[in-house]
């Protein structure tokens, strides 16, 4: 008997964890991660720096959140991959495969007290850059580009998908570090250059 009620508590503590775990899952609030499908209008797009629309695979999207007011440096990326843009030769250029996306912290239950509304912002890399936006943007050497930060309103469980669009969004280009960037790197190796070799003579 004590064997079964042992093995009983044990039954409803691992139901009760599992119980747990699944509502903590579904509490999360979700986005729909895309920019296709927000209207017509062209300014939901992602360009390049000239007003052409964004493709290639090789660019992606990524989406950060935080809470309101929250600082853009305190942002921090979904735990979904980035989205890769599309392909040259598609009918929808400017425009990124996303999907469902989840907002770790932020719910909607009907309750009063519920955090419903986040910070969003989408930034934009070349992958072949690096892993994340920071990397890319830090060496200098391609496209990046990121959105206003804007508001999103976490819809509660059974609101109707137009609910978890993006609506909020503005699209916006990417752009390569001014020549400048590249002219002050090359001037910088230039001094360091002609300072050791002056060295390396006054050490003769």
């Amino acid at each position: 008997m004590k064997a079964y009620d042992s093995t009983m508590k044990k039954s409803f503590l691992l139901f009760a964890i599992l119980g747990f775990l699944a509502a903590t899952a579904f509490s999360q609030g979700t986005v729909n991660f895309n920019n296709l499908g927000l209207g017509p209008s062209l300014s939901f797009l992602v360009y390049y720096e000239r007003g052409v629309p964004l493709v290639g695979t090789n660019f992606v999207a990524q989406l950060y959140y935080g809470h309101p007011g929250s600082e853009e440096g305190s942002l921090i990326p979904v735990a979904s991959p980035p989205a890769p843009f599309r392909e040259a030769t598609t009918s929808f250029p400017g425009t990124w495969r996303g999907g469902s996306r989840s907002l770790m912290g932020f719910y909607n239950n009907g309750g009063p007290n519920d955090p419903i509304t986040v910070l969003l912002q989408v930034r934009v890399w070349d992958i072949t850059l690096g892993p994340d936006y920071r990397t890319a943007f830090e060496s200098g050497n391609g496209f990046t580009g990121k959105s206003a930060p804007f508001l999103y309103f976490v819809p509660s469980a059974g609101a109707p998908p137009v609910a978890f669009l993006i609506s909020n969004f503005t699209g916006f280009s990417i752009v390569l570090p001014e020549p400048s960037t590249f002219l002050l790197f090359s001037l910088g190796l230039l001094v360091c250059f002609c300072f050791k070799a002056f060295r390396r003579r006054q050490d003769r």
